[in-house]
């Protein structure tokens, strides 16, 4: 039997398209004008217009085109780097306050969602983290025994004797249950943000790019592709989209690609078996691979190779069928997706928000991306809810050390 050609359409868009989006016409001047409809910016346009704020959402392709509709749709409260070699780094102080801030940007995420009642099949199902070595099971059963210790998080050992009770897979060595945790239908949830900052009032305007801001006295001026906009403020929320126009932005940002997959739909008791707890895995390789059942089918999404730089759709969905092979043989792959670029902040951290770059009047609300994804929008959200009282500066607790070569400008940013 000849196998089924493989789709290259992005899984969750097949309910969750990109929505193109425009008002017949832009104000000449918008309150908040917020670049990028990704989950940080529609975040923020909701803080601002509940405040009463009058706010314009700019967006270079269609919303709901980037990564924010095509991630794997973990919910956690983890980072890349474990605690424990966060401390060691930058000191207790800073590791605490890095990992307090994940904590919460997990939980206000989950009481968002369900306050606002966003249909996107948000479950806490758990994770289990696979060691991916016998060394790896003992360094994560220590990670997990501090974390324990320090803010009270809950986990439970699975040795390799009984680590199918968790993942019908023996590529592994083991690995911890962490039951708190969750995911969602990611593109589900984009497209009830986007419904609701429409409902609020806002503009969302898509295939609209900015190519230019200045910085004036008491406002700031948008070159789009639409005309100018001015605005007495400006978010820019582009994450890993950041032009280098946006130079003193897109030099404290670290884009990288991921990928993801899904098998074909499998029989009942086959998909019941791979993940028998229906938990979200990743393993704890530095370039992880992550399994999750999906929400909507009897499929396994699965993923890899991030930041490896694959473009080619046929080399993407080669190199994650070997992923596929190696951990579990027996499922066959039917859709392939780049999920698009992330970003990485150095360090790693967990939010910022920087009013420095080209007058006092434009913002930076970032995330360090990966297995916190629906958790983006928390930035967006706090830099929402720090522009009415205007002058504020945020100062995060994770603060900011930028590279000792880059040096911040000021005034304008403009490009081609």
């Amino acid at each position: 039997m000849s196998a089924r050609p493989i789709s290259f359409e992005h899984y969750w868009w097949r309910v969750a398209a990109p929505e193109p989006a425009a008002p017949a016409a832009l104000a000449q001047h918008y309150d908040v004008a917020i670049v990028g409809s990704g989950y940080t910016g529609l975040r923020a346009a909701i803080e601002l217009l509940r405040a009463g704020r009058s706010v314009v959402v700019l967006e270079r392709e269609d919303p709901g085109f980037g990564a924010s509709r095509r991630n794997a749709g973990y919910l956690g409260r983890g980072l890349k780097k474990a605690f424990p070699k966060l401390r060691e780094k930058y000191g207790a102080t800073y590791a605490r306050a890095a990992y307090a801030e994940a904590g919460e940007a997990f939980r206000s995420t989950l009481e968002f969602i369900e306050k606002e009642g966003i249909d996107c099949r948000l479950q806490r199902c758990g994770r289990y983290i696979a060691a991916s070595s016998a060394q790896h099971y003992e360094e994560l059963a220590g990670e997990m025994e501090v974390m324990k210790r320090e803010f009270g998080y809950e986990f439970s050992l699975v040795p390799r004797s009984r680590q199918r009770e968790e993942f019908a897979s023996d590529a592994y060595h083991g690995g911890a249950v962490l039951t708190a945790l969750g995911s969602l239908h990611p593109g589900l949830y984009h497209k009830g943000l986007l419904a609701l900052v429409l409902r609020l009032g806002g503009a969302v305007s898509g295939r609209t790019e900015v190519t230019g801001i200045e910085s004036g006295k008491d406002s700031v001026s948008l070159s789009t592709g639409r005309g100018s906009i001015r605005a007495g403020e400006a978010i820019i929320a582009t994450n890993g989209y950041t032009p280098p126009g946006f130079a003193w932005h897109a030099r404290r940002l670290i884009p990288f690609t991921a990928y993801m997959a899904a098998t074909e739909p499998l029989p009942d008791e086959r998909f019941a078996s791979l993940i028998p707890a229906g938990r979200t895995v990743l393993d704890t390789n530095f370039n992880i691979d992550f399994f999750r059942p999906a929400p909507d089918s009897n499929r396994i999404l699965f993923g890899g190779a991030t930041g490896s730089g694959l473009s080619d759709n046929r080399a993407i969905a080669a190199r994650l069928k070997r992923i596929l092979a190696s951990i579990l043989p027996s499922s066959a792959m039917s859709h392939s997706t780049m999920s698009g670029p992330a970003n990485a902040p150095a360090p790693s951290t967990i939010c910022r928000i920087w009013d420095e770059a080209i007058g006092s009047g434009t913002r930076l609300a970032t995330i360090s991306a990966g297995w916190r994804w629906a958790a983006i929008s928390v930035p967006g959200s706090r830099a929402g809810s720090w522009i009415p009282p205007k002058g504020n500066r945020f100062s995060s607790s994770t603060r900011f050390r930028p590279c000792r070569s880059i040096a911040a400008s000021r005034g304008s940013c403009r490009w081609p």
